[in-house]
């Protein structure tokens, strides 16, 4: 089917919604379910159908999202997005979602998939453990936005800016695994599995 301007729609085989198949792929990558479902969630439904069994995935690391593949959902737009989680490490229950400004958080627990070998896709985003460089640059916007807060103003608790963001930089802990979230940009690139 072609829809406005010649872009090429799909009908669902779920919800019979009928979506736009480059907008879907631009949101979930090059994803195998793409051609016949509208979103994760339909090709869960259509896969699952009648033999649904919740069995936990088993697991021998510290932390049961330990390399699984895991389903956000946005509060607002709704798409879905698949993250993984490159590291035996936890990961946030939600984050901010990256096509709106709303939040996404992770959906479907029973579905998370654990696959320490995974390589991500171009464009996927990826939970990887928060480095000190990045955390001072987290720190050091909080700092900025915060300093002259109406209510609750930074300035009034820190001589400097400098001293603000030092203060906060001591909470720093590089072996607790706090986590951190990019945008893999492709095989050239590292993800640091710890």
């Amino acid at each position: 089917m072609d829809g406005q301007k010649g872009h090429k729609t799909n009908k669902c085989k779920i919800c019979d919604k009928e979506y736009y198949v480059a907008e879907t792929k631009r949101i979930f990558g090059d994803m195998s379910w793409i051609g016949d479902f509208c979103s994760a969630q339909c090709y869960t439904s259509f896969t699952q159908a009648d033999t649904l069994e919740i069995v936990p995935t088993p697991t021998t690391y510290a932390h049961n999202e330990a390399f699984c593949l895991m389903i956000y959902t946005c509060d607002k737009c709704k798409a879905m997005e698949i993250i993984w989680n490159s590291r035996d490490g936890v990961t946030p229950f939600m984050t901010s979602c990256r096509f709106c400004d709303g939040t996404v958080a992770h959906d479907n627990w029973y579905l998370d998939k654990q696959l320490p070998e995974y390589k991500p896709f171009k464009g996927q985003r990826v939970f990887i453990d928060l480095t000190e460089e990045n955390c001072r640059k987290y720190t050091t916007k909080r700092v900025d936005a915060l300093w002259d807060h109406p209510e609750f103003p930074m300035k009034e608790n820190y001589a400097t800016k400098d001293k603000g963001i030092e203060a906060l930089m001591e909470l720093f802990d590089p072996n607790n695994g706090n986590p951190d979230i990019i945008i893999f940009e492709g095989v050239e690139d590292e993800v640091d599995k710890k």
